[in-house]
């Protein structure tokens, strides 16, 4: 009998695949970690073989863990990172690693697209502020310095539509991606021809773009062997992860917010207009009608991780997070001013800003130095949840938590003190992969996704400290602004 269901994301750090019952359950659930390279400054690259190495891995697993076999398998949804530039050929084969969205090797070619086609004329057309991370940059990117590859290709797919090639065979790419490829035309999706012919490109290599929450095609002949699925499943077309994991967690009316907290921290507002803010991305929701407002912060949990890596480097296995979290409790909130800046990969309000602690001073020990990174991710997501209220002119009141992060209570705390919010964390541990799941069984059966949490947890903040982060707030303002200018007078400096 056909009553299960499969949902897919492959992440920044790892791909999850899981199992659900067609009332939502959680069956089973798998997760493996792939590498990223960096081999080259501003270069984030990934392997798209081992998201499908992975991904066919946990189907085969999840099915294992519940002994059933794929032909109980009713529907397959995906979710993906965004957005990503992967050339493929016409077997579908990968002509290089991807440059996954935190690749920066474009930034030079931004300005250079602006002059030619016009700075606003990309917000007013597609949505947005033509961003180096983007799919147009990094196409024509691939263009001028790898033109052989850029020939060779036959396809440029996003993750999702990758994996949705593996299954079924067919070309696609999700809706929910337009918005973030500055090659879209708001609001309907297409593909802006002007933009096309100006730049010179192939418009055949862009692939097919299907609606979110519709069928992309059904799974081949030959993945038996390969995953464990049979021939004829439905996959459905879900697309990017925020998108997904604010459909799971219930939001979807305007003002209502979502911080995703993992290797980046998300927050996400609903709107029902368009939104002019050049730090922030524009992007649809699953629901039609409804759109997603976001800002990001690229290395929060990415920052947690480099610092348990750096301290476990002396005797491997020795340091795990709950041990940071504890070094981190014995040290006073606001860390006696020190700053920690979490961009290791560049921030949306300064591209070439980099990762720092600022107004480190000799009475300043590892506990401050833990807790600083820790509440120097929670001040960034700060200061884009103040900068989407000044452009939206709508007060966040409320976020609902998810993600990895959401695991350490102590870290949850921080952040409710800092952004002054109540912080409700729903019990969805992996929102992404279950909104992927649900928007498939959603489009086979018709039945729609009503989201209840009766088991939340909220974290209320504690108005103790407000005077010291609001005092830390102000100098993690300054320190941004600021950085930059000290790092290019260095530069000039050198040479």
């Amino acid at each position: 009998m056909k009553n299960k269901l499969i949902g897919i994301d492959i992440g920044t750090t790892g791909c999850k695949v899981s199992l659900f019952s067609l009332k939502e359950k959680l069956l089973a659930h798998y997760k493996e970690d792939y590498p990223t390279y960096t081999t080259l400054e501003n270069t984030s690259e990934q392997n798209a073989l081992d998201w499908w190495r992975i991904a066919s891995s946990g189907i085969r697993d999840v099915l294992h863990k519940e002994s059933i076999s794929g032909s109980e398998i009713a529907a397959i949804g995906l979710s993906c990172m965004t957005p990503v530039l992967l050339p493929v050929d016409t077997m579908g084969n990968p002509l290089c690693n991807a440059h996954i969205w935190s690749d920066r090797r474009a930034d030079n070619i931004v300005p250079e697209l602006e002059q030619c086609y016009g700075k606003e004329n990309f917000h007013k057309r597609t949505g947005n502020m033509l961003k180096a991370g983007y799919l147009l940059p990094k196409l024509y990117w691939q263009m001028i310095n790898q033109k052989q590859i850029y020939d060779a290709a036959a396809s440029y797919l996003q993750v999702d539509g990758y994996i949705a090639l593996r299954l079924t065979g067919q070309r696609s790419m999700n809706k929910s991606h337009c918005e973030l490829t500055g090659l879209n035309l708001l609001p309907s999706g297409s593909w802006l021809d002007e933009v096309v012919s100006l730049f010179k490109l192939d418009p055949h290599k862009l692939p097919e773009i299907t609606e979110t929450g519709s069928i992309i095609g059904y799974t081949l002949d030959g993945l038996e062997k390969e995953c464990g699925l049979p021939a004829g499943i439905p996959v459905v077309s879900g697309g990017h992860d925020s998108a997904l994991s604010s459909f799971a967690l219930g939001i979807s009316k305007p003002g209502d917010a979502c911080l995703d907290i993992g290797n980046a921290s998300n927050l996400v507002m609903c709107t029902d207009k368009t939104i002019r803010c050049k730090e922030a991305d524009f992007y649809r929701h699953p629901i039609q009608g409804i759109w997603l407002f976001q800002i990001y912060s690229a290395t929060t949990g990415g920052a947690f991780r480099w610092l348990r890596n750096i301290l476990d480097m002396p005797v491997p296995g020795t340091v795990d997070f709950s041990r940071l979290t504890k070094i981190a409790e014995a040290a006073s909130p606001g860390c006696k001013e020190l700053i920690f800046l979490p961009y290791f990969c560049g921030s949306q309000f300064a591209d070439n800003s980099k990762a720092a602690w600022y107004g480190l001073m000799l009475d300043h020990g590892l506990n401050e130095m833990v807790r600083a990174v820790m509440e120097g991710c929670a001040l960034s997501i700060r200061l884009n949840m103040e900068t989407m209220e000044q452009a939206s002119n709508v007060e966040i009141r409320t976020i609902i938590a998810t993600g990895g992060g959401t695991i350490d209570e102590f870290w949850m705390q921080i952040h409710a003190d800092i952004l002054r919010r109540p912080l409700k964390v729903r019990s969805i541990t992996n929102a992404a992969v279950f909104g992927a799941a649900m928007l498939a069984r959603q489009t086979v059966f018709g039945i729609p996704y009503q989201p209840e949490f009766s088991d939340e947890k909220t974290f209320i903040p504690d108005r103790t400290y407000q005077d010291i982060y609001n005092r830390n707030f102000r100098l993690y303002k300054e320190c941004l602004a600021n950085a930059p200018k000290i790092r290019d007078k260095d530069q000039e400096h050198s040479l």
